[in-house]
């Protein structure tokens, strides 16, 4: 599995963060894993994004009340993985 590149890590206005990468489906599916292993995350189907040239791919993540989610997290949760690289800049602003 070749590595795949988040290319950035946004919060949405519904509080939801929004993880967009290049992969294809298969690598949106491994993400999707990734994070649904944090207690309480409800993440989406991977989805390309509409409009864009190559495979770029887009998924949301959720957290609970209890637990809630955050840019800082999601970042954090992606790094631990050898098959992810969160690229510089992904999370700012």
């Amino acid at each position: 599995m070749a590595v795949i590149r988040v290319h950035k890590v946004r919060e949405l206005g519904d509080g939801s963060i929004e993880v967009a990468f290049h992969g294809s489906h298969v690598d949106g599916t491994y993400i999707q894993g990734l994070l649904n292993k944090d207690k309480g995350a409800s993440v989406s189907e991977p989805k390309q994004n509409p409009g864009t040239e190559g495979v770029l791919m887009y998924l949301t993540v959720r957290g609970t009340e209890a637990n809630p989610m955050s840019k800082a997290r999601v970042v954090e949760l992606l790094t631990r993985d050898a098959e992810v690289e969160v690229m510089p800049g992904a999370a700012d602003a």
